[in-house]
C-alpha cells in the first residue's frame, strides 16, 4: 500500500474518532442536563451521612450560632447498616438458572461454577455490598465487570468484578427508563486521574481539556471541572452496537480530554 493510502486511512480513522468524540460529548451534555438534580442531591445525601457539622447544619444557622454549641448526632449510618447488614448476611451472588427448552441444567451448573470463580477472585461480595451501601445512602450505586490479563507473561484474559470509585458520577442514557437501565443506549463511567498518571499512560496526549463550543455546547459548566492543576477526568464511553448485542468502549481520554 502506498504512503498516500496510509495517510488517507489515518485521516479517515481520525475523522471517525472525531465523530465519536462529538457524539459522546453531545450525549453527555444531554444526559447530565437531565440527571443533574439527582446527582447533586445524591452528593448532598452522602455528605449528610458523613456527619460533619457543615454537612448537617445550614450555613445561616451556623452563622447565627457563632460561639454557641452546634451538636451533630449522626444517626443515619445506623439505619443504613440495618439495610446493608441484611444484604451482607444474604451473601448476594449471581445465579445461573436454565429457563427454556434450549437450556441445560449441567451447562448452567458449569457456568455457575465459572461465575463463582470470578466472584471469588474478585472478592465480589465486598464490591456488591459497597455498591449497595451507596445505593441505600443516596439512591445511586454501581459496580462493573471488566477483563484483565491473567499475568504478565500471557495474552489470556480473565474476568473481574470491580467497584467504581464514584458511583454517583456514572451517567446513563437520558432516554432509558427501566430501573436496571437495561434499555440504555450508552453509559459514561468517569474516573479522576492524576496528571502524572495521565502523562505516563498517554504521553502524546494534551492534558488541556477541550473547547466544547466547537460542538455547539457553548459554555456548559459541567465540562469545566474535567481538567484542573491536579487531576484530569478520564471517561469511558460505552455504547450499544446496532450490529450485535455486545457493547463497544472507547476511552475519550485518547481524544484529548
Amino acid at each position: 500500500m502506498s504512503d498516500y493510502d496510509d495517510d488517507q486511512d489515518k485521516d479517515e480513522s481520525k475523522s471517525d474518532w472525531e465523530e465519536v468524540h462529538e457524539e459522546a460529548l453531545l450525549e453527555y451534555d444531554r444526559d447530565y442536563a437531565r440527571e443533574q438534580g439527582n446527582i447533586d442531591e445524591a452528593y448532598q445525601d452522602l455528605r449528610f451521612r458523613r456527619g460533619r457539622k457543615e454537612d448537617q447544619w445550614d450555613s445561616l444557622a451556623l452563622e447565627a450560632r457563632v460561639g454557641r454549641p452546634c451538636l451533630v448526632i449522626n444517626k443515619l449510618p445506623q439505619f443504613v447498616r440495618q439495610v446493608t447488614g441484611d444484604m451482607r448476611q444474604s451473601r448476594p451472588a449471581i445465579k445461573v438458572v436454565p429457563v427454556d427448552s434450549g437450556a441445560d441444567i449441567k451447562t448452567a451448573e458449569v457456568r455457575g461454577g465459572m461465575i463463582r470463580y470470578v466472584e471469588n477472585r474478585s472478592k465480589a461480595k465486598h464490591v456488591y455490598t459497597t455498591g449497595a451501601d451507596s445505593q441505600v445512602t443516596c439512591g445511586i450505586g454501581h459496580w462493573a465487570v471488566t477483563t484483565e490479563y491473567a499475568h504478565a507473561g500471557t495474552f489470556n484474559q480473565e474476568i473481574r468484578v470491580i467497584g467504581i470509585e464514584d458511583g454517583v458520577s456514572v451517567l446513563w442514557d437520558a432516554d432509558s427508563f427501566l430501573p436496571t437501565k437495561s434499555d440504555a443506549d450508552h453509559v459514561f463511567v468517569p474516573t479522576d486521574m492524576t496528571r502524572a498518571k495521565f502523562k505516563k499512560k498517554w504521553p502524546n496526549a494534551k492534558a488541556e481539556g477541550f473547547d466544547t463550543s466547537l460542538y455547539g455546547l457553548g459554555g456548559t459548566s459541567w465540562f469545566s471541572s474535567w481538567a484542573n492543576d491536579d487531576y484530569i477526568r478520564v471517561v469511558e464511553y460505552w455504547k450499544k452496537s446496532r450490529s450485535s448485542a455486545r457493547w463497544r468502549c472507547c476511552r475519550m481520554a485518547r481524544l484529548r480530554i
